[in-house]
């Protein structure tokens, strides 16, 4: 709106808007004469309640001014009109201004409600807000909102205050007898004005926590019931699964003693492609946290994309071609020197169920080309000066542990068109791996909670499953021999604890041979105060909280990680600390667990490669 649209407006006589008294002089609707130089607005705004609602809202009082600035009071009705209102903005500015609108409610059905408002003259001396030949449309949105579009002829009537009101007339003020101004006064306009108002609306109704639960909710709801996996969203989890395979013998990358997420990257320096892994335990249902990665049209997403990439594009289609998958487009901003990137990808998902009855959820994403059915313009979402498409794909593999625990892997592979050298690339890398610190600290619980809840839900699941395979009887077999073998010589070794006590074996064999020999037999045998099936428990959870803490504190180990778990038996990986001058030792172990009848329990355990 440029200054020459703003006119001086000629006031009409004034009506009594003390009360709603049907004999009061009613306010006057303003003429189209009396405002020249209109200005066409059309404006679509979301609203966090329901048509219904909104309506009722608009045709009653009510003071917000203390919380979003926003004051509405009934004047004397027009004629035809349901109501007529006047409300009182101040926002951002010095001094109020207001508008006053005869309302008449022309369409109410479900599917839509139409408000007609014509501005009318009042006897507020504040700068006013013209609208003339609107339409309030006011149209039901998905988890409650509303979508409001106002369409109507715009301008603005900027009043000066007298000094007797308090603020002294400025010197760019132009005023006639009734005090009105033939230009706005710097950095106003009735584009500010309209501007303000519908933020004030907004706000009175924002509710982004509340629409964010219920957007959720609705997913959560249809996870069981979603439409079948296409041909070719059925090959995208595939390929994505063949990604994850191809991390299994990538190295891990150092990270803090005390930090819980796994972090892996393959990279060839000189080149611009890589692949980065990270996996963590979070402490949520597996489906809560499928929800929670999958859903990516929230108010809270929206926010930390604009805080992390400021200025970049965002925007999600959801049940593209009526398939369950979805159209993601998403700009990351790079470090200076750079120039950003925008992506497309293409994602879906699918349940699985294990042998053991624990269900996982697959997340695969690939570039938007791989999709065949109509697709965005990423040069049209973006500056394509200021861009370069990369390209992108990956795979999360959300995993329960228990109910209300679950196990994330994350895999993506990311071709960024130019090589960057070794300090961006890990930098670059540092964030994908952040994303999964947050959400682990998220869903954070209370260490004790968990470990106790997980205790408890392992040693119920062991006691649950007593079939062994015939390779897991082979190794029971093997490992009982071991024990009940007559070869070995037993010392009796000082134990840190007297109610365990403890003994080495040497081979019987070796007394009579001057070979040296590294091989041992350990013994131990103690009482623990509570079941067996909790102490199997314990150990099977090897990455517990307080199996973390103990491990670091004592400072024996200097990596430990989980690679594989099932309900009877588990792989673990850890490297222990040896001192001067022998090297560090790496073990791979396999822990498999056997519950008799009787209740006792058994654990095997073997090194693997």
């Amino acid at each position: 709106l440029t200054q020459q649209n703003i006119m001086s407006i000629p006031t009409s006589p004034k009506a009594s808007n003390a009360d709603n008294n049907p004999n009061s002089p009613k306010s006057i609707i303003i003429s189209s004469t009396e405002i020249p130089n209109l200005t066409k607005v059309d404006v679509h705004v979301d609203i966090h309640t329901a048509p219904h609602e909104l309506k009722n809202v608009l045709l009653s009082e009510f003071d917000d001014s203390p919380k979003h600035h926003l004051d509405q009071k009934l004047l004397p009705t027009q004629p035809s009109a349901a109501a007529t209102v006047h409300w009182t903005i101040n926002k951002e500015m010095k001094g109020a201004f207001s508008m006053a609108l005869a309302l008449e409610v022309i369409k109410d059905e479900a599917e839509e409600i139409t408000i007609r408002a014509e501005s009318v003259d009042n006897d507020d001396k504040r700068t006013s807000l013209i609208l003339k030949d609107a339409l309030f449309i006011l149209r039901p949105q998905t988890f409650g909102r509303t979508e409001l579009v106002i369409s109507a002829q715009m301008t603005a009537r900027f009043l000066a205050l007298t000094p007797q009101h308090g603020t002294p007339l400025t010197r760019n003020s132009l005023t006639s007898s009734r005090q009105t101004i033939v230009r706005a006064p710097k950095k106003l306009s009735a584009e500010k004005l309209f501007d303000t108002f519908i933020t004030a609306l907004q706000n009175r109704y924002r509710n982004d926590k509340a629409i964010d639960e219920r957007r959720t909710a609705e997913f959560l709801r249809s996870i069981d019931t979603a439409p079948p996996l296409t041909e070719n969203e059925s090959e995208l989890i595939e390929r994505a699964i063949a990604l994850d395979a191809h991390m299994a013998d990538a190295k891990r990358l150092p990270t803090p003693k005390e930090d819980r997420v796994e972090t892996y990257l393959k990279w060839k320096e000189g080149t611009n492609v890589a692949v980065a892994r990270c996996a963590a335990l979070i402490d949520v249902n597996v489906r809560t946290f499928l929800a929670d990665i999958w859903v990516l049209g929230t108010y809270e997403k929206m926010k930390l994309h604009k805080k992390e990439n400021k200025g970049c594009p965002r925007k999600v289609w959801e049940k593209i071609d009526g398939s369950r998958g979805l159209l993601y487009v998403t700009g990351v901003k790079f470090p200076s020197g750079f120039t950003n990137r925008v992506f497309g990808s293409w994602i879906t998902w699918q349940r699985r169920v294990k042998a053991d009855g624990r269900e996982y959820f697959i997340v695969g994403f690939e570039d938007s080309l791989k999709y065949d059915g109509s697709r965005p313009d990423l040069e049209e979402l973006s500056d394509s000066k200021n861009f370069v498409t990369g390209y992108s794909s990956g795979v999360h593999i959300i995993e329960e542990v228990t109910p209300n625990t679950c196990r994330f892997t994350r895999t993506q592979f990311v071709d960024l068109r130019v090589p960057f050298p070794r300090p961006i690339m890990e930098v670059l890398a540092g964030v994908q791996f952040q994303w999964s610190y947050q959400l682990q600290e998220k869903f954070l619980r209370n260490a004790k909670e968990v470990d106790n809840e997980t205790l408890t839900h392992t040693a119920k699941e062991l006691l649950g499953s007593r079939t062994l395979t015939a390779e897991q009887e082979t190794l029971f077999n093997s490992c009982a021999a071991l024990e009940r073998s007559n070869n070995n010589k037993w010392v009796s070794l000082k134990s840190p604890n007297e109610e365990v006590k403890m003994w080495m074996g040497t081979p019987k064999s070796s007394e009579s041979s001057d070979v040296k020999i590294s091989i041992r037999t350990g013994k131990a045998k103690g009482v623990v105060d509570c079941s067996a099936a909790q102490v199997a428990a314990w150990i099977k959870d090897f990455n517990s909280r307080e199996n973390l803490r103990k491990s670091f504190e004592s400072g024996l180990d200097v990596g430990r990680r989980l690679v594989d778990s099932k309900t009877n038996e588990i792989t673990v990986a850890m490297v222990k600390k040896f001192p001067f001058p022998f090297r560090h030792r790496e073990f791979k172990l396999r822990d498999v667990f056997k519950v008799e009848e009787n209740g006792d329990c058994l654990i095997a355990i073997k090194s693997v490669n």
